[in-house]
């Protein structure tokens, strides 16, 4: 009687610690970029106040959740996508485009990638609507890397998500001959 008991015992202190070991060993969830719905809006200022704006496309990369929780997150940037959205004439736009293609400027042939990894991200007590994340990243441009901090707008629907956020790349620091601001628009879903 006493064996069948500590039996009992046992067998339920050993489901427990197991369900405990289970939750605690979760896997955070994974979120995958969809491509055509994540973007960088870029807008570069040069030394004599003139500006321009374009694009570029997220070629792939995953955030990961912990219940609801943005934990980090890593993606590649097509830099060979680089579009400029406010040159209408289509020679001078083509120009532009090539010059900024260029090794003096973003050197896209030798390095057709930019990265963007999420370091640590801390989740604000705010109002709905209002910027709810303060993140810490590091961008990979031309091979350096450019450690930004700010603030972003993070929802959650359905099995999708989706980042805002904005930065700006100092030309000191990224080689790049102007300050280049960055608006992420980022989309993924649950994988």
């Amino acid at each position: 009687m006493i064996t069948i008991r500590y039996f009992l015992i046992a067998s339920i202190l050993l489901v427990g610690m197991s369900s405990s070991i289970n939750k605690a060993n979760k896997e955070p969830d994974v979120y995958k970029f969809i491509a055509g719905q994540s973007t960088v809006t870029w807008t570069s200022t040069t030394e004599d106040g003139s500006s321009h704006k374009g694009q570029i496309k997220f070629k792939s990369g995953t955030l990961k959740v912990d219940t609801k929780i943005l934990l980090g997150g890593f993606s590649y940037i097509n830099m060979q996508s680089l579009s400029c959205s406010d040159i209408s004439d289509d020679g001078f736009n083509r120009e532009f485009i090539l010059d900024m293609r260029s090794a003096e400027q973003l050197n896209v042939v030798k390095y057709k990638e930019a990265t963007f990894k999420i370091l640590k991200a801390k989740r604000l007590d705010v109002s709905e609507g209002q910027p709810n994340y303060d993140i810490s990243a590091v961008v990979s441009l031309k091979g350096i890397k450019t450690p930004v901090d700010f603030k972003a707008t993070i929802t959650m629907k359905k099995g999708k998500m989706n980042l805002k956020g904005k930065f700006t790349l100092p030309s000191d620091k990224t080689e790049v001959p102007y300050n280049m601001d960055w608006a992420l628009n980022i989309t993924a879903a649950k994988a």
